[in-house]
């Protein structure tokens, strides 16, 4: 029988893995939406996932180009 916790510290460091990979495409992600934010079909959670794009966005200053401490 395994141990309970190393099976839960494996599906942590997975967990940690795969935000890194999300945490690189970024970038790729943010270019592909630029420009395509209006054809995106409004509905309840796309809606919602926009508003929240829009909160986290106030807080980079396109002067500097870096993101406000919090």
């Amino acid at each position: 029988m395994q141990n309970v916790f190393d099976e839960v510290a494996r599906e942590v460091e997975a967990a940690r893995m795969a935000m890194i990979a999300v945490d690189q495409q970024s970038a790729k992600m943010a270019k592909l939406l630029s420009g395509r934010l209006r054809n995106i079909p409004l509905d309840y959670w796309t809606v919602g996932t926009l508003r929240d794009l829009k909160r986290e966005l106030r807080a980079f200053d396109m002067t500097t180009g870096r993101w406000k401490e919090p």
